[in-house]
């Protein structure tokens, strides 16, 4: 549902003597995410078709948009404990020797949607609401050095008057992605990956000031089983704030419980 579900099929079913089609993968792996099921032979077929066809130009906006939606709920698969040689398992870069087939898949999965946005020319014809998804989804896949060009382009489309309206659950993604652009480039600054003061590609001045005045609430209400959790917790010695304002979340984001002294917080999915 936060998807948006599966397109209706753009190519009929299976083509005769061909694989399956684009559509049908885009169903699967919408499926799948949907209903939180792992299964890494078949994430493995789906990403590494789903990244082939990003790359012939057979995914139109909507299709790419939902594959990365899908992977990015699902997440990347778990690194097995230890390598065949007895050494932990250990994430790398693409490409690098002993990286999971899976994992590997996952990962140019991503990086086959951001070429295709923009060497396809997709890019001018994404919606606002699926340039925002996108660059939410490709934060919880983690942004790199390699997307800035992508976030670049994402950013100039969502913020795009005539590229549609941002309704208010897909500005939230807006300012989570935005956020995630603030995190991410300090992990990077701290890992010797980017300069002291330097920053992924990120939300323009005017699209940030937008997305705070659109969301900003003056009374954000738990939920009665929040609250009801938060004085248990409370009475069992966490002290915490409601609805905990997130720092660097331009006033908008917040999290359900949590103590910004200690930075630990929790939250309640239900």
């Amino acid at each position: 549902r936060e998807y948006g579900g599966p397109t209706e099929s753009r190519r009929g079913g299976r083509e005769s003597g061909s694989p399956m089609a684009a559509a049908s993968l885009e169903r699967v792996a919408w499926a799948f995410a949907h209903m939180r099921l792992r299964s890494r032979p078949l994430e493995l077929i789906l990403a590494t078709s789903a990244a082939v066809a990003a790359d012939r130009g057979e995914l139109d906006a909507t299709a790419l948009q939902k594959f990365a939606g899908s992977f990015a709920c699902l997440g990347p698969p778990s690194l097995p404990s230890a390598s065949p040689g007895g050494r932990p398992g250990t994430p790398g870069l693409i490409g690098e020797p002993g990286i999971p087939p899976g994992l590997l898949a996952h990962n140019q999965l991503f990086e086959a949607i951001a070429r295709a946005t923009l060497t396809h020319s997709t890019a001018h014809t994404l919606s606002a609401e699926q340039a925002a998804l996108l660059l939410r989804a490709f934060a919880l896949h983690g942004y790199e050095l390699a997307h800035a060009p992508f976030l670049k382009a994402m950013w100039k489309r969502a913020a795009d008057p005539t590229a549609g309206r941002l309704g208010r659950k897909v500005l939230y993604a807006a300012a989570q992605a935005s956020l995630s652009v603030s995190l991410r480039s300090g992990q990077l600054q701290r890992s010797g990956q980017l300069e002291l003061g330097g920053e992924l590609p990120g939300p323009s001045h005017e699209f940030a000031s937008r997305l705070q005045a659109d969301l900003t609430s003056p009374v954000i209400v738990s939920s009665r089983p929040q609250r009801e959790l938060s004085m248990a917790l409370k009475r069992a010695g966490w002290q915490h704030e409601e609805e905990l304002v997130v720092e660097g979340g331009r006033g908008i984001l917040t999290v359900d419980m949590g103590c910004a002294r200690t930075r630990v917080c929790g939250g309640l999915d239900w």
